[in-house]
């Protein structure tokens, strides 16, 4: 054990009590009831508490790109690309995408979905495609035996646009339902 101060809390009803104590003390308290932990925890507990915060935030960005449909290719040209805070803002939505380039070098939203056999690499990139043709709004698919990566761009702004990520979204919600339906069968 650490010599350093422990937290010893007991909980009471709706609260939590909480003390310091030297580690040597710690050994003579030794009640059930009672939970020891050093005092780092306390702050790692408000951590967790700011990251299920960001969390909730995440979720709720995502849904609404969920819910959202693409903007016209002439609407997004005159809106312009979005800026690196703009990006940065949306990406904690997209936990498992990440920027990176095209081959001509601009900006994309890339993600590869694993898959245990080409016919489901298949059957996802077909359901993708579908859901393109109804936004209006194109990825890059290259499908291959147990993976399929998908990239998002504005080919006309040569960078990310919000239809981007509204179709990053739209894209990982089709693999959670071919995900539960293979799961099913």
């Amino acid at each position: 054990l650490d010599a350093g101060h422990w937290c010893i809390s007991k909980l009471e009803g709706s609260g939590t009590i909480s003390r310091s104590l030297p580690a040597s003390i710690l050994f003579s308290c030794l009640f059930s009831s009672f939970v020891f932990r050093p005092i780092g925890i306390i702050k790692m507990d408000a951590d967790a508490e700011e990251l299920r915060r960001r969390e909730a935030e995440a979720t709720a960005v995502r849904e609404s790109l969920v819910a959202d449909t693409c903007a016209a290719c002439k609407v997004a040209n005159k809106q312009g690309k979005l800026s690196e805070v703009e990006v940065q803002a949306l990406l904690p939505a997209l936990p498992q995408w990440k920027i990176d380039a095209t081959k001509e070098g601009y900006p994309c939203l890339a993600r590869e979905y694993p898959f245990r056999n080409f016919k489901g690499a298949l059957a996802f990139t077909c359901s993708v495609g579908e859901m393109a043709e109804l936004q209006g709004h194109h990825p890059d698919l290259l499908t291959q035996w147990g993976r399929v990566t998908v990239t998002w761009y504005t080919h006309t702004l040569r960078g990310l646009h919000r239809n981007d990520f509204i179709c990053a979204a739209k894209t990982d919600r089709v693999f959670a339902e071919l995900t539960e339906s293979a799961a099913k069968d």
